[in-house]
Formats: structure tokens, sequence, C-alpha cells
């Protein structure tokens, strides 16, 4: 199951653009920056402290990183990116 996220390439802010999917335009809206298309999935896993999140121990994965969050926040679990890694 993989999707898709994009972001702004400069991140100068929070309202940098950002979100699920594809974007529909090819600049951020609010600095101008191309924006990158990642390619990967969301999973919710138990936070461990150390910033390493290897997809085998997600205790669920999403393709919606709002629906990721609504499923974690009632079992305080943590929603981190798992990008594709390219075979």
């Amino acid at each position: 199951m993989t999707t898709t996220r994009y972001r702004c390439s400069s991140q100068l802010s929070t309202f940098c653009s950002r979100g699920d999917g594809h974007p529909t335009r090819k600049s951020c809206k609010y600095c101008g920056s191309v924006l990158v298309v990642q390619y990967g999935t969301w999973g919710a896993y138990e936070w461990t402290g150390n910033g390493r999140y290897p997809e085998a121990d997600a205790r669920r994965t999403f393709t919606s990183e709002k629906v990721a969050g609504r499923w974690a926040a009632p079992r305080e679990l943590v929603v981190r990116w798992i990008p594709e890694i390219p075979r």
C-alpha cells in the first residue's frame, strides 16, 4: 500500500504547502518554492524516543496522515511517514 504526499522544498514556515496526494500546483502557495512529491505510507507506532520507526514495527499503516492520526490518538501512538525505498 503506497501513497503520495507533497511538501514545500524550502519549508520556511508552517504556512508552506504540504498534504497527502499529488499537489494541484507546482509551487508553494506561501513562499513560491518548488513542491516535492514523496512516495511511501503512514504508520502508527509506539513512541520509541530514538527516532527509529521501521515499517515492520508499525502497529498499522495508512494512506492518509489525518486518518492515521485519528486512529492513533486514542491509543496514544505516534504517526510517522515511512518512505518507499526504491529497489
